[in-house]
């Protein structure tokens, strides 16, 4: 009876999610931070977003992990000494939360506009984020792309009344990138930057660099993730709706704490990320039938066995369509792996696809309905 009733109350938030319609145009500043009212529930209010900060270790070090990994190849698959490389470079990021203190200020004065109002944070629907860097004694930055965030428990997923607090923003740069900057990384003082933009289907404002904030020199780099406003009508779209960027400093003596290089011949150790797995369906709005999506993945353990892990892309997180497939325990590489998807519909029934047997262990997995292959 208490899932059941967990169920009913997920349905319920994600009915309030998908009938809000935020006027970001009426976007308005009260004590500290940013509101918005709903075009239709006249008693609804939103909230935008905080900035976002880079977490740190108990050590006080930066959350901040590069990992290089060479494969070799193995007879089994008939690529014996052909090498593939996979370069992760991982940060762990914190979404700053609201005071307690101005959150009952912040209530307060919409209680004198209106007595009968609702206070919730804007649904997010995308969360775009581009990393750069600049080496000692370089003035021009160089990109090393877009990425992924991913999901880390309950602490990356955002309720009716709060954001999430904590997520990790991968990138998997080519080997030639990576190279480049493992060795400006080793040889002297490095910055990085991390710029970002949050996203909600909304009515747009008119100017959306007015929700851009930081330092002027972030502008240019925001630029590409900052789409043209499109202001016509009451039209609900997908608009900018806060960005920023912030620096990560690192030097040569943290060195040997953010960096790994690892040598795999068949087995890689548990934790590491092996496998992409990407799902549009909620992100697109391909399957509204879905509540929850599960890519159930079981691969070959270096000791014997079995070892299973799972993905999960849920509708009410539409932001979080990318997510890295890490195992408990080592697995095998010169072995397939295989892989089946689970469905949870909005009713709460549970549908199990088929096991699909796989071998390229270096290929993204894409799980989205009616595209479902690995490019």
């Amino acid at each position: 009876m208490k899932t059941g009733i967990n169920i009913l109350m997920l349905i319920a938030l994600l009915s309030l999610k998908l009938s809000a319609q935020p006027d970001f145009s009426q976007r308005a500043l009260l004590h500290g931070v940013v509101i918005c009212p709903d075009m239709k529930q006249k008693q609804v209010y939103y909230f935008l977003p905080e900035d976002l900060e880079l977490m740190k270790n108990k050590d006080g070090q930066p959350a901040f992990r590069f990992i290089m990994m060479r494969y070799t190849g193995n007879g089994t698959f008939g690529d014996m000494n052909s090498k593939r490389f996979r370069n992760i470079m991982q940060m762990d990021v914190a979404l700053k939360a609201i005071s307690q203190d101005t959150l009952a200020a912040l209530k307060k004065s919409l209680r004198k506009i209106n007595p009968g109002f609702t206070l919730r944070p804007v649904p997010v629907s995308r969360l775009e984020a581009i990393v750069h860097y600049v080496a000692v004694n370089d003035t021009l930055a160089t990109r090393l792309g877009k990425g992924n965030w991913e999901t880390g428990g309950e602490s990356s997923l955002s309720t009716s009344s709060s954001y999430w607090r904590e997520r990790t923003f991968t990138i998997y740069p080519d080997n030639q990138t990576a190279d480049l900057f493992n060795q400006s990384l080793k040889s002297g003082r490095l910055i990085l930057s991390l710029s970002y933009a949050f996203f909600s289907k909304g009515k747009a404002d008119a100017d959306p660099v007015s929700s851009v904030s930081g330092p002027r020199k972030y502008r240019k780099m925001l630029s590409e993730i900052i789409p043209k406003p499109d202001t016509s009508a009451n039209v609900i779209k997908e608009c900018l709706v806060k960005a920023n960027a912030f620096e990560i400093e690192t030097d040569t003596l943290m060195y040997k704490t953010l960096v790994s290089q690892i040598d795999l011949n068949d087995a890689v150790p548990p934790g590491y990320a092996l496998l992409n797995v990407y799902d549009f369906d909620f992100n697109n709005e391909i399957r509204n039938d879905l509540y929850e999506k599960i890519v159930e993945i079981a691969a070959e353990g270096a000791g014997g066995g079995t070892v299973t892990t799972q993905v999960i892309f849920k509708k009410r997180q539409p932001d979080l369509y990318a997510s890295a497939a890490k195992f408990k325990y080592a697995v095998r590489l010169d072995k397939p792996f295989r892989y089946r998807i689970i469905e949870i519909s909005e009713a709460g029934e549970e549908k199990k696809l088929d096991w699909v047997a796989e071998t390229a262990w270096h290929r993204e997995l894409n799980t989205t309905t009616k595209t479902i292959t690995n490019e």
